[in-house]
């Protein structure tokens, strides 16, 4: 029990419980609690046996009235029984006491749901309650309330508010700091709590980490080049541009720059995310008509490998949200069945052998020495050392052991439904992975479902979907 409480106990010992007109008790503004939930029932309950337990009240501003700071739920529900008056405890407790207070007693009883339990802690800081104090005073560690007062002076609190009454983990909200850009962040929280949120959060910090590294280009080749546009090079009728390489990375830009000749470059800007370097044609060096016809048939090449790199993203996005549940899942006995039929699915469907890599990932390794290599402290160790090391160690938890196999089996940052050229084809062993991993509680995106079924618009795109 936190501070606060042992305090209040103290004082209501001392205190004489007197009854106070129901007119002249009001709900405490700072209340973290905002929704009290379904008042039916202890409305019933009053109304047969009246209110058993008193509130705890402080005076109010005006003279006569009072704050409620413990008993919320049994003031709206006597309002609703009609009841004249209700037995009460006045103390004399200042604002951040009676905010520790509030924020103690709900959470005790576990009727806060995270966003009010963040504004209430900040509330106790913008008061002036430093994070030891609000530490003592709740009985939670200053860590927690460190982690959920940045909640609120990250994402702030009108955002923070429009989640409200969804059940969503502290986990998620924070996987928002990830994301720099304002306006992305509030489209977001639109889909928090959502099939959709982990799969959109991951697309928002690649789109982020593309536009950082197309900025950083830029940055590089603007230094030896001057802008330029796309539609000069297309549009060019005069093979004055002849030499086009697309800088697709900061190491690309860089290697331009360390090898430079003695020419005119210019570079343009494509809202694929692509930096285009071309320099002048030498006198001679191509026609009008064959310069035209290169840069289409370049230019349709590009588009289609572009597009068709996207699906293969898609891919890979999906791959990581899958491997990020299977590093956190464990099992519990009510699993073991479905864990079973996955290894059955696997030893008996699997096209391939077990995935050493994705094993090494499941574990945090970041690299396994080769079998033939003498052992060596910067060296790490062997796939087959690893191995059993994660038998020995998971001998009483046989189910866990068991579904990191049966994941090793099926799962490969290789899996597609696609072909090289980015064309729809059905993956039996990505459909069985889906299925069991759904068993056992993993959330596919639309995207997902959409990317295995064949419906993606990213297949319409590059215009391949096999009929």
């Amino acid at each position: 029990m936190g501070l606060a409480l042992l305090i209040l106990c103290f004082l209501e010992g001392a205190l004489m419980i007197e009854n106070i007109e129901i007119g002249r008790l009001f709900v405490n503004p700072d209340n973290p609690r905002k929704d009290l939930g379904d008042l039916t029932e202890l409305c019933d309950s009053i109304r047969a046996q009246g209110v058993l337990q008193n509130l705890t009240v402080v005076p109010a501003e005006d003279e006569g009235s009072y704050f409620v700071v413990i008993g919320h739920r049994r003031l709206a529900a006597a309002r609703l029984a009609g009841l004249a008056e209700l037995p009460c405890v006045v103390v004399e407790m200042d604002r951040k006491t009676q905010v520790a207070v509030m924020l103690v007693e709900n959470m005790q009883r576990r009727s806060l749901s995270l966003v009010e339990e963040c504004e209430g802690l900040q509330l106790m800081i913008d008061l002036g309650e430093p994070v030891k104090s609000v530490s003592k005073l709740t009985g939670l560690s200053a860590k927690t309330v460190n982690r959920r007062v940045k909640l609120v002076s990250e994402l702030g609190s009108e955002l923070l508010a429009s989640s409200r009454g969804r059940d969503i983990k502290l986990d998620d909200y924070e996987k928002l700091y990830k994301v720099k850009n304002k306006t992305e962040r509030e489209k977001l929280v639109r889909a928090l709590g959502t099939s959709d949120f982990d799969w959109k959060v991951r697309a928002a910090v690649d789109k982020q980490a593309r536009e950082e590294r197309y900025s950083a280009i830029i940055e590089i080749v603007s230094a030896f080049a001057s802008e330029s546009t796309m539609k000069q090079w297309e549009k060019s009728s005069s093979g004055r541009y002849f030499s086009m390489q697309i800088a697709e990375s900061v190491n690309h830009a860089e290697d331009f720059a360390a090898n430079l000749l003695d020419v005119e470059y210019f570079y343009a800007t494509d809202p694929s995310g692509g930096v285009y370097v071309f320099t002048l044609a030498p006198v001679g060096a191509v026609t009008s008509e064959d310069g035209g016809k290169a840069k289409s048939d370049e230019r349709a090449k590009d588009e289609r490998r572009k597009r068709v790199s996207e699906v293969y993203a898609a891919f890979k996005q999906a791959y990581e949200l899958r491997l990020e549940f299977a590093r956190g899942f464990r099992a519990s006995k009510k699993m073991a069945k479905a864990v079973s039929l996955m290894a059955i699915d696997a030893m008996f469907n699997r096209r391939s052998s077990f995935s050493a890599d994705v094993f090494r990932l499941l574990r945090g390794i970041k690299k396994f020495r080769n079998d033939w290599e003498e052992p060596g402290p910067d060296k790490g160790e062997s796939f087959g050392e690893a191995a059993g090391k994660f038998v020995a160690d998971n001998q009483d938890s046989y189910v866990d052991a068991e579904f990191v196999a049966a994941y090793c089996m099926l799962e490969d940052m290789g899996l597609l439904c696609c072909d090289a050229n980015g064309m729809y084809v059905n993956s039996r062993t990505l459909e069985l992975l889906y299925k069991h991993l759904c068993a056992l509680g993993y959330v596919m995106s639309s995207d997902e479902s959409a990317l295995l079924d064949g419906s993606h618009v990213l297949y319409g795109m590059v215009g391949c979907v096999e009929e």
